[in-house]
């Protein structure tokens, strides 16, 4: 079967389940793996380059709620022994900045809504750890 080429589409788990043309890049999550103790990472690449696909494949493959071994299981990052414990393990906050919703009205209302949205997650996810803390020690 022939590969389609991708035009115009970014969405990484898209790509790998529709049979478009893709290059693995996947050993990048190997040399993010190869930073312990990072703050922050920042990926820069020249316009075109594949910014997009690369911040959806890195959300994929850790991202929690989601099944991605279909997609990941044939690539090079499966290779490696460290593969399944961290497919789909950890939480991952993905923000997309080509696509900003229509009601934003200008850079500040967007950062101050990514802001709310940021600690809005941060508040379920310590609320859910509490709980699950006290299950664990039989407290109410």
């Amino acid at each position: 079967m022939a590969l389609n080429i991708p035009v115009g589409i970014s969405n990484f788990t898209e790509i790998r389940s529709n049979n478009y043309y893709y290059v693995d890049k996947t050993n990048l999550i190997y040399e993010l793996l190869q930073s312990p103790g990072t703050e922050v990472i920042m990926i820069t690449r020249p316009r075109r380059f594949g910014k997009t696909v690369m911040a959806n494949m890195i959300a994929s493959y850790f991202g929690r709620g989601i099944d991605s071994s279909k997609i990941f299981d044939r690539l090079a990052v499966s290779q490696y022994p460290w593969y399944q414990k961290h497919l789909n393990q950890h939480n991952v906050i993905h923000i997309m900045f080509n696509e900003i919703p229509a009601e934003i009205t200008d850079y500040n209302h967007y950062i101050n809504r990514i802001k709310k949205r940021c600690f809005w997650i941060c508040k379920k996810l310590t609320q859910m750890l509490r709980l699950k803390k006290r299950t664990r020690y039989g407290m109410r």
